[in-house]
């Protein structure tokens, strides 16, 4: 008796590294889809409803589904003709542009794509010789925006603007003392003309905005549009700091677990069926129980990865088999 008591000892000490080491994992993995995109300035303008002007300024291009670095920049003095040949005196000029869009393992961020565009030196003058004419300017104009793998996939963006100002006077944004020059303004700040001074001149601050049934984000850091204040004509409609973020696919991970099975005998070396096995967790000791089948096998499904693990027959008088 003594001696099968060691026997079994041993074979339960060999049984517990055996299934240890062949608890294999079964992970489920998503197949995750990137996007993204910036542009430092997008421009529309029209006269009389004929288009004078449709440019995009350091357009880093979609990002591909499969993820990487896309960058464009950095853009030194750069400017637009919103009505070429006319004395309105209508441009856009900026002194810096840099946009970038990444995601996914080649970047360095497997779970999350992101896109950024700066520009600085800002000047946008709409029919600026005429009366009822516009300057916005800003030192500074950033959006960011990112979306990152979850149980839900979460997006967001965010703005900043440094000393925003309509024909050399401070804007004053909501949420924000008098006088404070640099802003993070709340999504989808609108500043209506009685704001900006300008008759027909809107100007949305953080523009945010998403596509129903996606995991995605544009964020506009100023969009200006500016109409005949009389007709209400679409004059100029223009974007400038844009970032677009978008992931697809991106599953959580499903636990890891793996199958365990083996077989009972007696001590004659017979199959032993209908024999209760229990399978206890080391680590955690929580346990499985089921019962040998006619041949005397037994399998547990779904164990959890990452522990050693020991199975043991009910009674004594029994031995493992693998």
């Amino acid at each position: 008796m003594k001696r099968r008591k060691i026997l079994l000892t041993l074979l339960s000490i060999v049984a517990m590294m055996f299934l240890s080491l062949l608890t294999t994992t079964q992970q489920a993995q998503a197949q995750t889809t990137y996007s993204g995109q910036a542009v430092g300035v997008i421009a529309n303008a029209t006269i009389i409803n004929v288009v004078t002007a449709n440019a995009r300024l350091a357009d880093t291009g979609p990002l591909p589904p499969g993820g990487g670095t896309q960058s464009s920049g950095p853009l030194v003095n750069a400017s637009i003709e919103l009505f070429p040949g006319a004395s309105t005196n209508s441009r856009i000029d900026t002194t810096l542009i840099q946009t970038t869009t990444s995601g996914g393992a080649a970047a360095g961020t497997p779970n999350s794509s992101q896109s950024s565009a700066l520009v600085n030196g800002l000047a946008v003058r709409l029919l600026a010789n005429t009366v009822g004419g516009a300057t916005v300017t800003a030192t500074t104009v950033q959006s960011t925006s990112q979306c990152v793998c979850g149980a839900t996939p979460v997006c967001s963006g965010t703005t900043t603007i440094e000393n925003l100002q309509v024909n050399g006077v401070l804007i004053p944004i909501p949420g924000f003392a008098t006088g404070t020059v640099t802003v993070t303004p709340a999504p989808n700040t609108t500043l209506l003309p009685a704001l900006t001074g300008v008759a027909g001149l809107t100007i949305i601050l953080n523009e945010q905005t998403t596509v129903a049934g996606s995991d995605n984000i544009t964020v506009n850091a100023i969009h200006i549009i500016f109409r005949d204040p009389i007709t209400g004509a679409l004059i100029a409609d223009i974007i400038v700091a844009q970032s677009y973020s978008d992931i697809a696919g991106c599953l959580a991970p499903t636990a890891a677990t793996a199958s365990i099975s083996g077989r009972i005998r007696d001590v004659n070396g017979k199959s032993a069926s209908r024999v209760i096995v229990t399978l206890t967790n080391l680590s955690t000791g929580e346990s499985l129980t089921t019962r040998t089948n006619f041949l005397g096998r037994y399998t547990f499904e779904d164990v959890p990865t990452g522990g050693s693990y020991r199975a043991q027959p009910q009674r004594i008088n029994f031995i493992l088999a693998f």
